[in-house]
């Protein structure tokens, strides 16, 4: 999975952006925990760091508000067919799609057939759904698609 546009949040870049700011002494450490606030595009975010001798052992991430925006809606996917999927916001944008109705096993040999049908159902999403965030109208893209889930939960 990886978006083609900058998401508004980024859990993992924050995961790492804090873990950098408490290991290199960017911010004022206190043990047990340090709590460091981040600017991201779509919001502050919180970041509880759990420290221990000056080092980040577990960093938990406040991330912004997130949504189901779009639940079993059909899509039109050139080469797949009709599918049901959802998309959804959670500092980055998705469309889910259940990998097992795309015949789909998850095993290491199909990655590549796994990316194909996943930048296919992507651009899909784009064209047919796009995505409504309610306090950002500019951010209506679609930019991932969850492809990693066996059973992604969607409408009947």
């Amino acid at each position: 999975m990886g978006p083609e546009d900058t998401p508004p949040m980024s859990g993992s870049n924050a995961i790492c952006v804090a873990t950098v700011l408490v290991e290199t002494g960017l911010v004022a450490v206190t043990e047990p925990e340090t709590v460091v606030m981040l600017e991201a595009p779509g919001e502050l975010v919180e970041a509880r760091v759990a420290m221990r001798d000056g080092r980040a052992e577990r960093v938990t991430i406040r991330n912004v508000a997130s949504f189901a925006d779009k639940l079993g809606a059909v899509l039109e996917v050139a080469g797949i067919g009709t599918l049901r999927v959802d998309t959804a916001y959670g500092g980055d944008s998705f469309v889910i799609a259940d990998s097992a109705a795309l015949g789909f096993a998850l095993t290491p040999d199909e990655a590549r057939d796994i990316a194909v049908a996943g930048a296919r159902i992507t651009a899909a999403a784009n064209e047919q759904l796009g995505l409504a965030h309610p306090s950002m109208p500019d951010w209506e893209v679609v930019s991932s698609i969850f492809r990693t889930f066996a059973h992604a939960t969607t409408a009947p």
